[in-house]
């Protein structure tokens, strides 16, 4: 009997990828390059359409925004969640105390994304997952009731945060010039004429251009946390089926 239950609990050497993990990843993936696509197809064009003197998102970019926007980089923060619990759980299997060496990837991720930024592409996610990946890794070593409280927590603030942020930029543009256009009066961007001085750019103008990592950050702690947390309750498995059913609706 305990030899039995000893093997069972154990992963069987050479055992198959998870498949659904990897499918879901591709469609993250294709469905973030969906989101952001527009950045390389526009070319600092507008694709709204004039109507009665005021710019109007066209129908085509209206269904485009409601398919993309949001959806797949979530999905992608609790596939990076999951990872990073399969991770902790090969440690540990190995008879590795975890986070262990785990912090010198995430660097690693937190470096690859600053390179990328400076000198690829402005719209990075891949510092704010590395810093969020060193948290959640130190969170993961606590006990499940501190991790619960922590998702919770990180998932309520990051709602209620989204929320007022809602509120006051609702009550900012009600006036007949909104917060946008006045923004827009007030900032001209400089022209950015090279590849090199599109990189000084980004160098000078960092910590606006990395204005995102904080609310990434928030909703990292709270996803990644869902993540690990879907994968120790079975998604995978084969009974997870209503788990995967409530969360592919929610």
């Amino acid at each position: 009997m305990t030899m039995t239950t000893t093997i069972r609990n154990q992963k069987p050497v050479g055992s198959p990828r998870v498949v659904a993990l990897d499918v879901l990843r591709g469609i993250a993936i294709i469905g973030t390059l969906a989101t952001n696509i527009w950045i390389f197809a526009l070319a600092g064009q507008d694709s709204s359409v004039a109507v009665d003197g005021e710019m109007n998102p066209s129908l085509f970019q209206q269904l485009t925004n409601l398919v993309t926007d949001g959806k797949w980089i979530g999905l992608l923060t609790i596939m990076f969640g999951i990872g990073l619990e399969i991770q902790r759980q090969s440690a540990i299997r190995r008879g590795q105390k975890w986070p262990g060496r785990y912090p010198w990837r995430a660097a690693l991720l937190i470096l690859d994304g600053l390179l990328n930024y400076f000198f690829i592409f402005e719209f990075d996610v891949l510092m704010g997952y590395g810093l969020t990946a060193l948290v959640v890794a130190a969170v993961l070593a606590r006990g499940e009731k501190a991790q619960k409280i922590w998702m919770w927590v990180c998932v309520s603030v990051h709602l209620l945060v989204h929320v007022a942020a809602g509120i006051v930029v609702t009550l900012l543009s009600s006036g007949e010039e909104s917060i946008y256009e006045q923004q827009s009066e007030d900032y001209e961007e400089p022209p950015i004429d090279s590849y090199w001085a599109g990189v000084v750019y980004r160098f000078t103008n960092f910590f606006n251009g990395r204005m995102e990592i904080p609310i990434m950050f928030l909703m990292g702690l709270g996803l990644f946390l869902v993540g690990a947390r879907l994968y120790r309750a079975g998604i995978f498995a084969p009974e997870g089926k209503r788990i995967r059913r409530i969360t592919m609706l929610l």
